[in-house]
């Protein structure tokens, strides 16, 4: 499948209410989210950054540039953000994004997702996720593959709500790959 076959418009943006009542509005990332995207990644605790980058990284401005300029066809990045935050809370909610890695075929992206640790436990990752999982099977993607901390239990139950687990395995000390069979939106046609 040719990319450019694969492509689907990315979703407008929308709000939702999260669990305390708060609302956030979910929209495609665009290149004026960097410093967003660096104030939510200068936010996330240590266990945070781990779990998402099994490490703890810092990202240099080549990293914010890269991960500000999805190209919305073979790198779709959605994200969260609260216009009026509560006090205590940026603005930057949460990102997941969908890599194709064309080495593993045209229908299988990378899945990642982030969420800033005072909006954790709210739902939104689990919305932003929906979201993504339909674009990304609107896009032509079919499976995902997904690297993470072997006790992050919160990103596999998020995913198995949009997907079926085809296959797991160790990578190192802490670090599982799981694959994906994405399911198909239930707006897809039948």
């Amino acid at each position: 499948m040719d990319s450019s076959s694969a492509f689907a418009a990315p979703p407008p943006p929308r709000f939702v209410t999260l669990r305390d009542g708060s609302r956030v509005v979910l929209r495609p990332l665009e290149p004026a989210d960097e410093p967003l995207l660096r104030e939510g990644f200068a936010r996330l605790g240590r266990d945070s950054v781990f779990k998402r980058f099994l490490g703890v990284p810092h990202l240099g401005d080549e990293a914010f540039a890269y991960l500000c300029h999805p190209d919305q066809v073979d790198h779709l990045a959605l994200g969260a953000e609260c216009p009026e935050p509560p006090a205590g809370r940026g603005r930057g909610v949460a990102i997941a994004r969908s890599i194709r890695v064309r080495e593993e075929g045209e229908d299988v992206s990378e899945v990642a997702i982030a969420v800033a640790d005072e909006w954790q436990r709210l739902g939104i990752g689990r919305r932003v996720l929906d979201a993504l999982a339909a674009w990304a099977w609107r896009s032509g993607v079919r499976r995902w593959y997904a690297l993470s901390t072997t006790d992050n239990e919160g990103i596999q139950r998020a995913l198995e709500r949009v997907a079926e687990p085809l296959h797991r395995r160790i990578e190192g000390p802490g670090a599982l790959s799981t694959w994906w069979a994405l399911r198909p939106p239930d707006d897809a046609p039948g």
